[in-house]
């Protein structure tokens, strides 16, 4: 899954609540950080499975296949 080790823990989380309705600032708001800290979570994540999670445009963010096989994994 992770070219570089284990994701932590902390990314995990965020992932999680970021994925419950595909949007990083509530997912800050209920994690009580930062949206740009969220961001830096998914990217990680997104960079150790080398593609996206989320497909973004400017009104939303909605979930990729890649998501949903992270999401089985949790």
């Amino acid at each position: 899954m992770n070219r570089e080790g284990n994701l932590d823990l902390t990314s995990l989380r965020i992932f999680i609540e970021t994925a419950k309705d595909c949007n990083m600032t509530r997912a800050a708001a209920a994690l009580g950080i930062s949206q740009p800290a969220v961001s830096a979570a998914i990217k990680k994540i997104e960079n150790s499975l080398g593609s996206p999670v989320f497909d973004r445009d400017r009104r939303s963010e909605e979930h990729t296949s890649e998501l949903q096989s992270l999401a089985y994994l949790v």
